[in-house]
């Protein structure tokens, strides 16, 4: 089931994994029970980052699941 959370809890949880910076060009798109979807505005790829909601910078034991799934832009 899809659903929002704070908009700058799923930032803060990307950049802790380390998963891209600040300036780059990363959309949040929601968020489901184990992860948050992001979206990168050029490529149109999507990233699925791992959280916990009890806290949000612990690292889950599947942190090997984070993973960039496959976009349809112009690049693939």
């Amino acid at each position: 089931m899809e659903h929002y959370r704070n908009l700058k809890k799923a930032f803060l949880n990307a950049f802790e994994y380390k998963v891209f910076g600040e300036d780059d060009p990363w959309m949040y798109m929601y968020s489901d029970a184990k992860y948050d979807y992001f979206k990168h505005s050029w490529t149109r790829r999507y990233l699925e980052v791992p959280f916990s909601e009890e806290n949000p910078f612990k690292f889950p034991s599947d942190r090997d699941k984070m993973k960039i799934m496959p976009g349809v832009g112009p690049n693939y």
